[in-house]
């Protein structure tokens, strides 16, 4: 499995490698095509946000599914979602502990 990680670090992106071989990971950019890529996963919503965009889903038809970072996902919806070729979800509950405290 191909996987874009959208806005971390390096140092992120040598961990995950670390904790799961059988995974490739690779820091996306989103000003080139991450097209033959299975997940595009977001650390950070300044890029994730120039990723996840109409206009360039359609130029990834392989992505199959897209994680967002943070649990509001608001931004990010558009007349076709519920028929896109992919799974959206997002860190919803991930930060309700620490907010709360």
């Amino acid at each position: 499995m191909k996987i874009l990680l959208a806005g971390a670090a390096s140092e992120q992106e040598s961990r995950l490698r670390q904790m799961f071989p059988a995974a490739s990971f690779s820091l996306l950019d989103p000003d080139k095509s991450w097209n033959g890529a299975d997940a595009v996963i977001g650390f950070t919503r300044s890029v994730f946000d120039r990723v996840f965009l109409p206009e360039k889903l359609q130029k990834a038809p392989s992505v199959r599914w897209y994680h967002a970072p943070g649990a509001g996902i608001e931004f990010y919806v558009f007349p076709d979602l519920a028929n896109a070729p992919f799974i959206l979800t997002n860190g919803k509950i991930i930060q309700g502990p620490e907010v709360a405290d």
